[in-house]
């Protein structure tokens, strides 16, 4: 067994059995194919799980309430199997027809036995094409590959000086113009000569690698008509966000290239929609009265100069007969957030010997998403990125040569405020970040009299909740935080002076049924513009003001977010990523006490304490906000199991304490029984219990 919990021992088995000895050119298909077919059971077991499903109002559509935040992802298209509750012999079949909200409409034969206000079950099948073009991509046998897969020195100073210097450019970017490190990437990769090794920009949030990354494929197009490019991310809408900076190079020459099961109609915004109209493929949609995405056909995709996609989809091409080296560049913005065989798929299946490459991102924020538990244990959950960092020859201080050769780090930050950059910078960069921000946008909310301190733009609203979940849900809300949600923005909006519009304002929160009842709760036009989301959704972007909801009210429950990755304790990196979304002023909405049981969070709520950010119920006056935090214990279930320990171990030693008093005869006022349960012992003690 390879799904589900993870039984004693089975990661050993694994890497004893099934895994090579050693990681290179020879065993690198061997040991990633393996890893692969390892998260594919797990999604498949994952998806097993949930199968009860509910009719509506529709003959042929099914929604299927509210998929936990856990799920592999659910794809239009995919098929699926259904039977009435109770039935084992007749199975009918139909696939996914729309995502909606939290479920999903289901697209069944016109002979389908509909029975009203019926129950049904239904299995979905997972989509295996991701992994099908994963597998694809890791099997490569060609030895040219070894200068993506495990580059030496040697493919650096074979090809070009090893020492950096500046190529005199003109930006498209006024932004790029006097930041050196920036014009220092675009002039190494303006330098590079074809064939060599993987240059990275890397960047923690709000330096400006997509500007750069952006800037340096507009260099490229302008320095050469003929150059052929193909620009990644792992999700649609970092992809959206690298094409839509690249209009000026025209219709004719950019694609947006879109996979098939990618809803059009659904695209928000309607500026982001028209976007697609223009520079991508459509065609009418069978199944309605709108349009839909569509593939072209070999011919028409090697016309364009610039191709954009998702790390998954850029596997379409070579599908198509697209021909490795029919690409002279790849560029791969948030290049951590994707696991290795996903971010190699363009890589592998297009590129040729003399195809350069670039890889983009930070390894700080977030990172892939694997659910199976052997896997990640096993190295799915380290990014490429990651991996190549981890060399010698990408040293940032340049070790084995100068520095700025093969990787460029962005340090000047043009986001945030110092206060809501000093936080982040301390505990993930060594405090390495520098300022770079406008005073004008990120000191909007200085001076503002509904902070708990005017002049520092953070606040904790401590809330001490309950999570929970409706009976149609695996996944989790917080009505409380929910309405503190909305009492936020209403005091953001109605603020004059500040001049904030929705538009400005961005909420995360953990869970998707969080999400939705924030949505609900904000339907209507004053809101209409409030972007609501998970913290994924929010990578890359940001936003002047950002409300975060943890949710989390609930001890119980952490377990489970320890086990499926969700949540924000115990990940340093979706904290990272949701704080440093905000410009200018930043409200974090949770419970305090279930919070602080995380060292990270703990720092950064005895930051806020200190700057007098905090707002709410009074804290545990054992609480010391100037104390060191202790981050040995990391895991949660340790920590809390420490915390239960040392508080039992206090509350022995008042007892003792207590009874060699009570035998001195000291008065009552000098027993300490002010916690409920030594009041009850004392009662007891002196018989008036």
């Amino acid at each position: 067994m390879v799904a589900g919990k993870n039984p004693k021992g089975l990661v050993d088995k694994v890497k004893r059995n099934l895994l090579p000895n050693r990681f290179d050119m020879k065993t690198f298909g061997q040991f990633w194919q393996n890893l692969i077919f390892l998260e594919e059971l797990q999604q498949r077991y994952v998806l097993a799980m949930r199968k009860t499903a509910r009719m509506i109002a529709y003959r042929t559509l099914l929604q299927v309430p509210s998929l936990a935040d856990t799920l592999p992802s659910i794809l239009v298209g995919d098929l699926i199997k259904i039977r009435l509750h109770g039935e084992t012999k007749v199975t009918h079949g139909g696939y996914v027809h729309r995502l909606k909200g939290l479920g999903v409409l289901l697209s069944l034969h016109h002979d389908f036995p509909y029975v009203p206000r019926s129950t049904y079950d239904v299995e979905f099948t997972l989509n295996r094409l991701p992994f099908r073009r994963q597998h694809d991509a890791v099997r490569t046998q060609d030895p040219t590959k070894k200068r993506f897969l495990f580059p030496e020195w040697t493919h650096v100073t074979a090809v070009r000086p090893s020492t950096p210097y500046k190529v005199h450019f003109s930006p498209f970017s006024r932004f790029i113009s006097g930041n050196e490190p920036q014009e220092m990437a675009i002039s190494r990769i303006l330098s590079m000569a074809p064939g060599s090794a993987p240059f990275i920009i890397h960047g923690p949030f709000g330096t400006g690698k997509t500007t750069t990354l952006v800037e340096a494929i507009q260099q490229l197009y302008a320095r050469d008509n003929d150059v052929r490019i193909l620009a990644c991310a792992p999700s649609n809408s970092a992809a959206d966000n690298i094409a839509t900076r690249l209009k000026n190079i025209g219709k004719s020459n950019l694609l947006r290239l879109n996979a098939a099961t990618r809803e059009y109609e659904t695209i928000k915004p309607p500026h982001l929609k028209q976007f697609h109209k223009e520079f991508g493929l459509l065609c009418p949609d069978p199944d309605s009265d709108g349009m839909r995405f569509r593939y072209p056909d070999c011919q028409t995709i090697v016309k364009y100069k610039v191709v954009v996609a998702t790390c998954v989809t850029a596997g379409v091409p070579s599908c198509l007969g697209v021909n490795p080296g029919h690409f002279d560049w790849i560029l791969v913005d948030k290049a951590g957030q994707a696991a290795e065989p996903e971010v190699l798929i363009p890589i592998l299946t297009l590129a040729n010997h003399n195809t350069n490459l670039v890889l983009c991102g930070d390894h700080h924020q977030l990172g892939p998403i694997i659910h199976s538990p052997v896997s990640k244990s096993l190295g799915h959950s380290k990014s490429y990125l990651l991996r190549l960092m981890e060399m010698d020859m990408y040293d940032e201080k340049g070790t084995m040569g100068q520095p700025n050769v093969t990787i460029v780090q962005l340090r000047r930050n043009f986001r945030n405020h110092p206060a809501i950059l000093q936080f982040p910078s301390m505990q993930f960069y060594s405090g390495d970040l520098e300022l770079g921000a406008d005073p004008l946008t990120t000191s909007r909310l200085v001076g503002w009299h509904k902070m708990p301190n005017p002049n520092f733009p953070i606040k904790f609203r401590g809330i001490v909740g309950q999570d929970r979940r409706e009976n149609t849900s695996a996944s989790y809300f917080n009505s409380y935080e929910v309405l503190e949600v909305k009492y936020v923005a209403d005091d953001i909006l109605s603020s004059v002076r500040m001049g904030f519009k929705g538009t400005d304002i961005g909420i995360i929160a953990p869970y998707s049924a969080q999400c939705s009842k924030i949505r609900a709760t904000l339907d209507n036009a004053r809101y209409r513009d409030i972007k609501v989301g998970s913290v994924e959704e929010f990578q890359g972007q940001e936003r002047p003001i950002i409300i975060i909801s943890t949710t989390r009210s609930s001890s119980e429950n952490v377990a489970f977010d320890l086990r499926h990755t969700l949540g924000f304790l115990a990940s340093p990196r979706r904290l990272n990523v949701a704080v440093t979304r905000a410009q200018a002023g930043l409200f974090i909405i949770g419970n305090p006490n279930i919070l602080s049981l995380d060292p990270l969070w703990r720092t950064l709520i005895n930051y806020i304490r200190l700057n007098k950010g905090y707002a709410g119920p009074a804290l545990d006056p054992r609480w010391d906000a100037n104390e060191e935090v202790d981050f040995t214990i990391p895991d949660f279930s340790v920590r809390k199991r420490q915390q239960q320990h040392d508080a039992n171990m206090e509350a022995l030693e008042r007892r003792i304490r207590w009874s060699v008093l009570r035998q001195q005869g000291l008065e009552a006022e000098d027993r300490y029984s002010d916690e409920e349960d030594e009041v009850v012992y004392v009662s007891r003690m002196e018989g008036t219990g």
